[in-house]
């Protein structure tokens, strides 16, 4: 499905889409090109030799860059995470996931040595996994929690790079392999993130080909009535494709959770078949994993009201007697009035009114645990300063309507698609109102002068269209009479 401006429920449709593999998997690649000529064949010789005993060869290496160990580009590369990071809710039903922008990048690279060819549906393995962590893992196995900075060259083994870090028991990307297994652009001391997981912990987590196979998949959304995105929602396109990538594990309940974005490139040999059979560890104790992203969050085991944030705020004991929850600023003064604005959450703030001069205001947020018997004003305000509340006691302006007012003001006006239509609809207004004034004065002129000693033909005509014509039939045959063509 696709939006369309004509309906609105369209705008807000999705389309899931499959995969979007790329014409080329980032890596290097070489072209050779052979020619060898021959003679044409004759009766005499039906097998010519050839005319050059060596072919023509020519060989021409290129290669696809992409993101591999690390983004390029980190705060672009991804375009969200969800659970947010540092964020608490109920999320112990759902699978964390990164959204990206190009939609192609789960399936640049393959976790597998070889090519892997679309199974029966399609579906292609993506070589990008989520995986989650918890302080539980960390008790029972010792993992480390929080990412390792690091180079390219720690993926190494000392007798490849004898700087690595990289324990002897290990494995990573490179297992049996050299420097030429480097893509251009990549070198030993390029910096990047990771972490080292015990092979039991990871083959107990790690999806199977099969399982990344349907782990990835791209999402078509419209643009339209869409907040403004730098880069993303403002590039002149109706849609945009989004990928998405998931994880395997739900959080656990109550846990700190950290979610680690981390390459399976080139590591199907260590993960667990589609039965869950694991394959040998051949004395592998642990694998190192590039982290391109990592972020964490914590699952409350349902969703967190604002009634629970401000109860948890709470205090006051079980038999109904209850502290009061208002967030203030501490106020030392003797001014009752001034101490009164701050136990109900006001706080002073310098203002400058609309006119130039500057004073003291009172300024609180749109919610109050308490019942607020000032009743609002009038909508619609025609400016801020409308929204401004006089307080007689300390004799200073209340100002939290009128920046509400501001805000959301500026919210609407940042709106492309709203302030757009609200410059037509304003632009619309100007121009019937230009027109209903030409119009008056047209007949005010019109008047003043068309009434004597019009032709016979025209009053007739007049007199003939006047009960059914409109003004401006009956202007039209007036001017055409001044202008001598009646």
């Amino acid at each position: 499905m696709s939006g369309t401006g004509a309906n609105p429920i369209l705008n807000q449709a999705v389309t899931f889409i499959q995969n979007a593999i790329p014409g080329f998997e980032a890596g290097t690649y070489r072209l050779s090109v052979s020619q060898t000529l021959t003679d044409a064949p004759t009766t005499a010789d039906p097998n010519p030799p050839a005319i050059n005993t060596q072919p023509i060869a020519l060989t021409y290496d290129f290669a696809v860059t992409g993101d591999r160990f690390a983004f390029a580009q980190p705060d672009s590369s991804v375009f969200a995470v969800f659970p947010p990071d540092n964020g608490s809710g109920g999320w112990d039903n759902v699978f964390p996931h990164a959204v990206f922008p190009l939609a192609t990048l789960p399936w640049t690279r393959s976790p597998a040595q070889d090519e892997v060819e679309p199974d029966a549906k399609g579906d292609v393995p993506t070589w990008l996994w989520v995986m989650l962590l918890d302080d539980g893992d960390a008790a029972t196995t010792g993992v480390a929690l929080d990412p390792v900075p690091g180079t390219i060259g720690d993926l190494f083994h000392t007798s490849v790079n004898p700087a690595s870090t990289l324990d002897a028991n290990a494995a990573s990307y490179f297992e049996g392999g050299d420097a030429s297994d480097l893509e251009p652009g990549q070198a030993f001391d390029t910096p990047i993130q990771y972490v080292d997981m015990p092979l039991a912990l990871f083959q107990q987590l790690a999806p199977s080909i099969d399982d990344l196979r349907l782990m990835a998949h791209v999402r078509q959304v419209s643009f339209l009535d869409k907040p403004t995105i730098a880069a993303v929602t403002d590039v002149g396109q109706p849609a945009g494709s989004f990928s998405i990538v998931f994880g395997n594990r739900l959080p656990a309940d109550g846990a700190n959770t950290h979610c680690y974005l981390v390459s399976l490139e080139g590591l199907s040999a260590f993960l667990p078949a589609t039965d869950g059979t694991l394959p040998p560890a051949n004395g592998v104790a642990s694998l190192r994993l590039a982290v391109l992203r990592a972020w964490r969050f914590r699952s409350v085991g349902q969703p967190a009201s604002f009634v629970n944030t401000v109860m948890a705020l709470n205090t006051g004991t079980s038999d109904g007697t209850h502290n009061r929850t208002t967030l203030t600023l501490p106020y030392a003064g003797g001014n009752a009035g001034v101490q009164s604005g701050f136990a109900m959450g006001y706080v002073p703030l310098d203002t400058v009114m609309r006119t130039g001069e500057q004073t003291l205001g009172w300024y609180r947020g749109p919610l109050a645990p308490y019942a607020n018997a000032a009743a609002p004003p009038s909508l619609p305000l025609g400016s801020a300063d409308a929204g401004l509340i006089f307080d007689p006691v300390t004799g200073m302006f209340d100002g939290s309507y009128a920046a509400a007012w501001t805000i959301g003001r500026l919210l609407a006006l940042q709106d492309q698609s709203f302030s757009t239509k609200l410059y037509l609809w304003k632009r619309g207004l100007q121009q019937g109102l230009l027109a209903s004034v030409s119009a008056t004065i047209l007949a005010q002129r019109l008047a003043a002068f068309a009434t004597p000693a019009l032709p016979d033909h025209v009053t007739a005509r007049l007199a003939v269209d006047s009960p059914t014509a409109s003004f401006a039939n009956a202007s039209h045959i007036v001017l055409h009479a001044l202008a001598g063509r009646e």
